[in-house]
Formats: structure tokens, sequence, C-alpha cells
């Protein structure tokens, strides 16, 4: 009687496990460090190491980035999967803005310097700000809206009020003795008030 032998074969790569889908927020200009794990597991073998490209601990830049992980049993059966990394920015920027000014008034509107304000992000090094402040302010109180918007969109925004008053008295410009004319006198206001005239005739 003939005994054949017949060596049994291989075929069967590794099955690998991979982590789900993964989001995270980006800590810094560069991305975000993500940290992560693989395993794999073989028919014959049993447990077999698993490796990934980017590894795991990989600073991954915002955005999509595919990790690819192998497993290589004694055989040389080759298995692998695959899982997506996102790094996104939804950190709105901090703002800073200028303290509340109080300006005396030069007219019926009065140019007012209301200072600059600063914004520090994340991500984006330099975030756009802006203002809505008009060209020259009313007598009371305006709201400006100061706004730092980054790169992604995100956006931080915050109300600096400015006050225009008017507590200088009228200036005097003429003073006549002359009898005939009554003393009168010419008083020119610094401020238009109530839609008078800036020059008016006060008679006393």
């Amino acid at each position: 009687m003939v005994i054949e032998t017949v060596a049994a074969s291989d075929d069967t790569a590794p099955v690998v496990s991979v982590p789900a889908d993964i989001t995270e927020e980006a800590t810094s200009g560069s991305g975000a460090e993500v940290n992560f794990s693989a395993s794999a597991d073989d028919d014959v073998d049993g447990p077999v190491s698993a490796s990934c490209t980017p590894t795991s601990g990989s600073t991954f830049p915002l955005g999509d980035t595919t990790v690819r992980c192998t497993a290589n049993d004694q055989a040389g059966n080759e298995g692998a999967a695959s899982f997506p990394v996102s790094v996104e920015d939804t950190t709105d920027p901090a703002l800073t803005i200028p303290a509340d000014v109080t300006e005396e008034a030069t007219g019926e509107f009065t140019s007012v310097s209301i200072g600059t304000a600063t914004a520090n992000d994340l991500v984006d090094a330099n975030p756009v700000i802006t203002n809505d402040a008009p060209a020259t302010f009313p007598l009371g109180d305006t709201a400006v809206k100061w706004t730092a918007t980054d790169d992604s969109g995100n956006s931080t925004s915050a109300t600096q009020v400015v006050t225009v008053e008017d507590t200088t008295p009228p200036e005097i410009t003429e003073v006549t003795a002359d009898p005939s004319v009554a003393n009168r006198i010419s008083v020119k206001p610094i401020v238009k008030v109530n839609c008078y005239l800036i020059r008016s005739l006060w008679h006393l």
C-alpha cells in the first residue's frame, strides 16, 4: 500500500481589523496628532502584527487622509484594510477688541479713533478682522461690531461702544453795547440740537 503525503496549502490572507472613521479637531496649523490601533488574525498563524501608514501618533493635516494597514502571515499572504482620518477646524478665533470710547463732539458728526482689535487662532496665524464703524459718529452711543474670521470660516464677534457727548458750552462771538441794537448777542453752538441751525441768533 502506497501512502501519499499531501502538504496543506495556506492561501488565505490574514483579516485586518481597523478603527471606524476617525475625526479629530485641529490643534495647530499642522493639523492634529491622531492615535489609533489595528490588529490582524490569520486562520493558520493566529494573531499577527499589523502595520499602518501613516502610523499611529502621526500628525495628520487638515482634511481627509486614508490610513492603510497591512498584515502578512508565514505563508506570505497579505491582508489589508483602510480607514479615513478627518482633521477639521471648528474652533472660533479668540478676539480682543478695544475698550469703549467717549469723545467730545466737534460738530454734528465727530471723527473718533476707536483703536484696533487683535485675534488669535489655533490654526490660522492671521485671522481677518473687520468692523462696521462709520467714518464719523453722531451724538450719543454707537455700537461697533468687531469680527474675526479664520481660513475655515469660523468667526467670533464682540461689540465696542463709542459715545460722543456735547459738554462744551456755546461760544459767544459778538456783544454790542449799541442801545439801538438792544444788546444783541451772537452765539455759536458746537453742534446742532433738535435740527436747529448750528449758527443761531439769540436775543436777550
